[in-house]
């Protein structure tokens, strides 16, 4: 009898190890996962500010002196019309600025249109009108000079420079990455 008490006990001493191990190895694998979520990535990136509570925010503006001359305008439905950007005031030859660092994923035509496209992640920065002589694949610096203003588009003739960007299929209204954002963690 004493000697079953003693298995009974060793083996209960195992199982407990054991679920304790598949507990550790459960929550070490959620934590990786998270830690590489595009959330935790873009928080990562922001930078605190002395006050503590504010962030930088996730793009600057491509223009030295933004003005809104048209805004977004979601789509009701992936196909349907809308404004899938937003325009700035601009002249032919303006600078445009990266307003994240990224590297240049597309120069050339689209439907007749000079466009130039920064690639960061999963985000699309796609600018039009515009022009670059840096070669796809090049590495862009926030807040640099990359492209200007210029080439071929019917969208606002040479007034205003188009500004989009993307993920995957979804078009994301640019005005809300230029704004510091508060970071606030709950509590599950």
């Amino acid at each position: 009898m004493l000697f079953q008490s003693r298995r009974e006990r060793s083996r209960r001493g195992r199982r407990r190890l054991a679920t304790a191990l598949l507990t550790l190895a459960s929550l070490s694998a959620t934590a990786l996962v998270h830690a590489r979520s595009p959330s935790i990535a873009m928080a990562v990136e922001s930078t605190v500010t002395a006050e503590g509570a504010d962030c930088r925010a996730l793009a600057v503006w491509p223009m030295s002196r933004p003005v809104i001359t048209q805004g977004f305008v979601a789509p009701a439905t992936q196909w349907s019309a809308g404004h899938r950007g937003i325009d700035l005031h601009a002249q032919a030859g303006d600078d445009i600025l990266a307003p994240v660092s990224g590297v240049v994923s597309f120069r050339g035509k689209v439907a007749l249109k000079s466009v130039v496209s920064i690639a960061r992640g999963s985000l699309t920065f796609t600018f039009e009108p515009a022009a670059t002589a840096l070669p796809i694949g090049a590495a862009v610096i926030r807040g640099d000079a990359f492209a200007s203003v210029g080439g071929e588009s019917d969208h606002c003739e040479s007034q205003c420079i188009h500004w989009g960007i993307r993920r995957g299929d979804e078009y994301i209204d640019p005005a809300t990455r230029t704004v510091s954002t508060r970071i606030v963690l709950k509590s599950p």
